[in-house]
């Protein structure tokens, strides 16, 4: 079973995910300079797969967002929660109606316990952080959005 505790980033954007060794090796055979230079001064990045990387990731996956800032496509996933969602919102709550939305895959990210395993997050709480996560995204992008 493959290993994803890790994902190699170039400016904030997700671009692989694996083992630590294999975010190495990604990153050595996808820029022409050492892993020291492209992390230091090239925008790239190995750390931790995080649920915000998750959720930034699956954001720019969705149609016509491929190439779209970070804000934007958070901004278009934020819309279409809110929009498909009104209803569960006003009646179960903002983290509620969000664990529903993501169970009911609105977003490519894992879905499935192995997978969720080997992110290493734990199934059992992983819908609620990842709502929580989301939550915390779009509401800190519609601050910096209107600053």
């Amino acid at each position: 079973m493959k290993n994803l505790h890790y994902t190699v980033t170039k400016d904030n954007k997700p671009q692989f995910r694996g083992s630590d060794f294999e975010c190495l090796k990604y990153l050595l055979y996808h820029q022409p300079n050492s892993v020291d230079h492209a992390t230091k001064y090239e925008g790239w990045k190995i750390q931790k797969t995080s649920l915000e990387g998750l959720i930034i990731e699956a954001c720019l996956l969705e149609d016509g967002f491929e190439n779209a800032t970070i804000p934007q496509a958070l901004e278009n996933a934020s819309n279409r929660f809110h929009s498909e969602y009104d209803w569960e919102i006003n009646h179960y709550g903002l983290l509620e109606a969000c664990k529903e939305w993501f169970q009911g895959i609105a977003l490519q990210v894992p879905i499935w316990n192995d997978e969720i395993d080997q992110l290493g997050f734990d199934p059992k709480f992983y819908f609620e952080k990842l709502a929580r996560a989301f939550i915390g995204l779009t509401n800190e992008n519609a601050v910096s959005l209107s600053a």
